[in-house]
This record gives C-alpha cells, sequence and structure tokens, in this order.
C-alpha cells in the first residue's frame, strides 16, 4: 500500500486481469486490514519494550530485569521472524503474481534482521554481565 499511494499503481499491473485498485471491494477500512494490524502489532511490542527501556535505565539492571529483557526479546524475535516467513514465502509469493514487487520493498527484511543480530548481542551481554552495573554499560 505504501508504494501504491506513492507511484502509479498502472506501472505495475502484471495483466488485465488484475486490475491495481481493489479497495472499493473491501467490506472494511484499512486501519482494519490484516497487513496493517500485523505491522502495528509488531510496532506497538516495540514501543512497550522502548518504555520499558527508558525505565530501567534510570537504574541499573537488575538480573532479574535482565532474564525478563532476554525473555522478551525471544518473544519478539520470534514474532518477528514467523512474520517475515509469513510475508517472504505467502504473501509476496502471491502478490508477485498479480503485480510488479518493487525491488526496495524486497530487502528489508535483511536490513532488519542486521538489526536483530546486533539487539541480539547486546541483550545477550546484558544477560552474562557478573553485575547490575555492567549489565547497564553492555547497553
Amino acid at each position: 500500500l505504501v508504494f501504491a499511494s506513492a507511484m502509479n499503481a498502472d506501472n505495475w499491473q502484471l495483466s488485465q486481469s488484475y486490475p491495481p485498485d481493489k479497495t472499493h471491494l473491501w467490506t472494511y477500512g484499512i486501519d482494519m486490514d490484516g497487513w496493517t494490524l500485523a505491522h502495528d502489532a509488531l510496532r506497538g511490542e516495540i514501543k512497550d519494550f522502548q518504555h520499558a527501556l527508558d525505565t530501567i535505565m534510570e537504574q541499573d539492571i537488575s538480573r532479574r530485569q535482565a532474564r525478563a529483557m532476554r525473555k522478551w526479546w525471544k518473544g519478539h524475535l520470534t514474532h518477528v521472524q514467523s512474520h517475515h516467513i509469513n510475508e517472504d514465502n505467502i504473501v509476496k509469493a502471491f502478490v508477485k503474481r498479480r503485480f510488479s514487487y518493487p525491488e526496495f520493498m524486497q530487502d528489508d527484511h535483511e536490513e532488519i534482521e542486521h538489526h536483530f543480530r546486533v539487539i541480539s548481542d547486546v541483550i545477550r551481554q546484558v544477560y552474562i554481565a557478573r553485575n547490575d552495573h555492567d549489565r547497564m554499560e553492555a547497553l
């Protein structure tokens, strides 16, 4: 939807059988679309975690908080990776039969995965730190 609003959708059409605009057929608003809701859920998880990090950054991080951080990160990572598998193997495979999927929209998961590796390393450093002060230093 992002690229469709920013560009002429007709340029991406593969076949006259699949006209580019189907929103008039929707029985619900774009804010209730599964694509929107899935991404809103992921953004919500990140926002909540950012709030938690902002709160604990004012003090040393306890071992218990480090365990909670690691547990949350594992759950979030699983959620996002499952979401990416769904997008890559199901959604993109389907929509590529209907329109020319822009190259710039295909590379975002690689960049996100890079960030995940960096964050996972930070979370691991926080978790294995020997004391509260060292856990703060890891962040």
